[in-house]
């Protein structure tokens, strides 16, 4: 994939990195009531990863390509407003053209995500600012990690997805048909995506359609997003 670099007039070659950036369940109603605050959700995104990447050299003051989207409802259909962005595996300098960079800070960009979100909800929210303030409080205190971001999805050509779907088969999470027993082996980086963006029961794991006989499949045994092991 290409990166534009408008200031030189050239193309970058350059890989890509999906990410998706969630917020609790206490937060959403405040999108849901007033929909123009959902574009500072993009905007907190894009400042979450340009400051994380300003700070590798804040000489350079490396500046990333960076594509988001809003997504406001989960896999059940439900009011649930998340954030999918597409970011280069590097980022333009001041003084170096490009500099590659395939390691993302996931602890430092939850923290910044949760930090600059609650601080824009602080500005724009008009009613209820002693409620919204108690809750801001005790999302700190609950989400002392920040906000859950999934940063490990980097974005690559059919031919390489083919080859490491191949290379790493052991990566996947062992599903189990519970109408037929058909097994099937699904990437755990596919499981661990809808585990964060499913909006229903967290006791329950993410299951799929079995392509048998559309009955549902469960996980032999999955460690969630959530600190919960799920066992068929």
């Amino acid at each position: 994939m290409y990166c534009g670099d408008l200031d030189k007039g050239k193309f970058i070659k350059t890989k890509h990195r999906h990410m998706v950036f969630t917020i609790p369940e206490q937060l959403r109603v405040y999108f849901g009531q007033n929909r123009k605050l959902l574009s500072i959700l993009t905007e907190c995104v894009a400042n979450a990863i340009k400051t994380w990447m300003i700070e590798l050299n804040k000489s350079e003051s490396f500046t990333p390509g960076i594509v988001a989207v809003i997504h406001t409802f989960g896999r059940d259909l439900k009011w649930n407003p998340h954030v999918h962005a597409l970011v280069t595996e590097g980022s333009a300098g001041k003084k170096t053209a490009w500099r590659n960079i395939n390691y993302f800070h996931y602890e430092s960009l939850r923290k910044r995500w949760q930090k600059l979100l609650l601080d824009e909800l602080k500005m724009k929210v008009k009613t209820n600012k002693k409620e919204l303030k108690n809750l801001i409080n005790k999302i700190y205190s609950n989400y002392n990690s920040g906000f859950y971001v999934y940063a490990k999805g980097e974005v690559t050509t059919q031919k390489a997805v083919a080859e490491k779907k191949q290379n790493e088969v052991n990566d996947g999470i062992l599903y189990i048909c519970t109408n037929c027993g058909t097994e099937e082996l699904i990437p755990e980086d596919i499981v661990q995506y809808f585990d964060i963006v499913d909006d229903g029961d967290i006791n329950e794991p993410p299951t799929f359609s079995c392509g048998s006989c559309g009955g549902i499949m469960r996980p032999a045994k999955y460690e969630g997003v959530h600190g919960i092991t799920y066992e068929f």
